[in-house]
């Protein structure tokens, strides 16, 4: 009987966490508070601190974060917004949402 040759498999990310990440997000998980709380208040004054912003806000995706930004520059119907065709599918649909025109610019 021939012997199977192990399957090779290609990861898809390789993530590599020091312990002080494992240990931050198990006492994140310990304290019941995944997505908002003093955990993610200290994590928004941090960011604010490091980049030098009075303001910041935590979301749980990209898409929110667009959407967020588009908010903030007043993105308004018709309105032109340049972004790149090389992007994730809710760049543009977030664009599309507040009627505003995606023009894809390589």
């Amino acid at each position: 009987m021939k012997k199977k040759k192990p399957e090779r498999k290609i990861p898809l990310y390789d993530i590599k966490l020091s312990a002080r990440a494992i240990k931050e997000v198990n006492a994140t998980l310990k304290s019941g508070w995944l997505n908002t709380g003093a955990r993610t208040a200290a994590f928004e004054r941090a960011v604010c601190r490091l980049t030098k912003t009075r303001y910041g806000a935590a979301v749980n995706s990209a898409t929110v974060g667009l959407q967020m930004a588009l908010t903030a520059i007043n993105a308004q119907p018709g309105a032109e917004v340049i972004t790149t065709p090389i992007t994730f599918v809710s760049t543009v649909e977030e664009i599309m949402a507040t009627g505003a025109r995606p023009i894809l610019a390589d």
